[in-house]
């Protein structure tokens, strides 16, 4: 059976979001600002992925946190399935990070579920006219930290990725293959470009950012 077909008269939206109070309330806001939408909602990427392929969606809308999983992989299944699909991407903590990742797989829109209960509905309203809607702090933001670590040379990347996994210098050097001395020159260019002064604050700073990375992956 074609769910398409079946529902064909409907706008289809996808909710993918393990949250299910505000999975819910967003249904709510838009089925208010278009009554003949047809709403479905799944809790992980497996199911969106799934119900993805036995029906096409107008809107998407994807939580990038969704457990251990993240919402680029939804975003880039409904883009490839459907191309004209309108994806929306959706976070409780507002990282520039992730959310530019979001926009850079394919989402057009991005919605903060810290917004009022007011500028939500407003923000279901452009999506639903498919207008671009980007918050004025991910479009003014600065390169993120994140983004500077996806810039570094991949020496200076493993250097990184080796001091937040607690080894000291010599431990560095030896892995590297250079000496201690250029070590600790490579750490007093980072934490120049981080403007910190000590290695707590220094892996307290980049291990945030490397666990945002890796929930991309």
């Amino acid at each position: 059976m074609s769910y398409h077909k079946e529902y064909m008269q409907f706008i289809n939206c996808l909710i993918v979001d393990d949250h299910p109070l505000f999975a819910k309330g967003l249904e709510s806001y838009i089925l208010e600002t278009e009554p003949s939408a047809q709403c479905f909602w799944v809790k992980n990427c497996v199911d969106a992925i799934d119900t993805m392929q036995q029906m096409a969606f107008d809107f998407v809308f994807v939580d990038i946190h969704l457990g251990n999983e993240n919402g680029t992989i939804v975003v880039k299944e409904a883009r490839q399935k459907s191309p004209e699909s309108f994806c929306v991407a959706m976070s409780g903590d507002d990282n520039v990070f992730l959310a530019r990742q979001m926009i850079k797989t394919g989402a057009s829109s991005f919605i903060s579920k810290s917004l009022t209960d007011e500028h939500l509905r407003d923000a279901i309203v452009d999506v639903i006219n498919k207008k671009l809607s980007l918050p004025d702090w991910l479009l003014n933001a600065p390169p993120s930290l994140e983004d500077e670590l996806n810039e570094l040379p991949s020496r200076l990347f493993e250097i990184v990725v080796m001091i937040v996994g607690g080894e000291n210098n010599k431990v560095i050097s030896l892995a590297q293959g250079i000496t201690e001395e250029a070590v600790k020159s490579q750490i007093k260019r980072l934490y120049a470009k981080l403007g910190v002064s000590t290695r707590t604050e220094f892996m307290a700073k980049y291990a945030a950012a490397l666990r945002n990375m890796e929930k991309l992956r």
